[in-house]
């Protein structure tokens, strides 16, 4: 899943040693939609990444809580290289700009060549498209969560990611995965 501009995310490199966490800033998704990202360093290098479990280089990252300065549970100051202070207004209006153009020509994954046909764009998007539910189907919660039980019906519309039978929904700002299930297995499929 592609990350928003402006994200916070907070990445460990799998190297020996204790644990550091580097902040980057993400500018823009590549068009490759595979985790890929054109990021910002708190050096200001900008550079494409794979912010994705794919990534072995990786040995864990943390997306950061909106807002500045915010960092994410676990990670404070003394266990983070970060952003200092904020990026003067032009330069950063400028590496955006340099992003979007980087991300929309990053087709490919690193290392695919030509033997992997690029990613199609996205159609514009016209609004929220209601998935079609054919009659004796019904889209339910696959986890339980809080109040919520494994189960419980959910309605669509619109901004949830669907992948056949399966999807991703938010609710509050928490994503949690759905499934379309036959009405008839609802009720077995409830708490179990």
């Amino acid at each position: 899943m592609a990350l928003s501009p402006g994200t916070r995310v907070f990445v460990a490199y799998d190297l020996p040693g204790p644990t550091l966490y580097h902040e980057r800033k993400v500018l823009a998704s590549c068009a490759c939609q595979r985790g890929w990202h054109v990021v910002l360093t708190p050096d200001l290098d900008m550079y494409e990444e794979q912010i994705s479990l794919e990534n072995s280089d990786l040995q864990s990252f943390h997306i950061a809580p909106p807002g500045d300065g915010t960092f994410p549970y676990g990670l404070d100051r003394n266990n983070t290289s970060c952003f200092r202070g904020a990026v003067e207004a032009q330069r950063m209006a400028q590496l955006e700009l340099d992003a979007r153009h980087a991300a929309a020509a990053f087709v490919y994954p690193p290392g695919a060549g030509l033997a992997v046909p690029p990613v199609q764009p996205l159609p514009a998007h016209q609004g929220p498209a209601v998935a079609v539910v054919d009659a004796g189907e019904r889209w339910v919660r696959v986890e339980t969560s809080g109040l919520e039980v494994r189960g419980s019906l959910v309605e669509l519309d619109g901004t949830e990611v669907l992948r056949g039978e399966v999807g991703l929904k938010q609710k509050d700002g928490v994503w949690f995965t759905i499934r379309k299930v036959q009405e008839a297995a609802v009720a077995e499929f409830r708490g179990a």
